[in-house]
């Protein structure tokens, strides 16, 4: 049987529920060590990529 929308959601018991901002902590973030590693790796590529064509110039 098909409910409506707001059947469904009084339904869901969201009593505890807020809406905010999230906390924040620092594993929420990349290591300094991962960020530099991608970065060197798309410089890289990236000139890798034009590396023997006419954009190399």
């Amino acid at each position: 049987m098909h409910t409506s929308f707001a059947d469904q959601l009084a339904g869901l018991d969201l009593a505890g529920f807020s809406i905010g901002p999230a906390p924040i902590s620092t594993s929420d973030f990349p290591v300094r060590e991962a960020v530099v590693q991608t970065l060197e790796a798309v410089w890289s590529d990236l000139f890798a990529m034009v590396s023997g064509t006419a954009l190399e110039a």
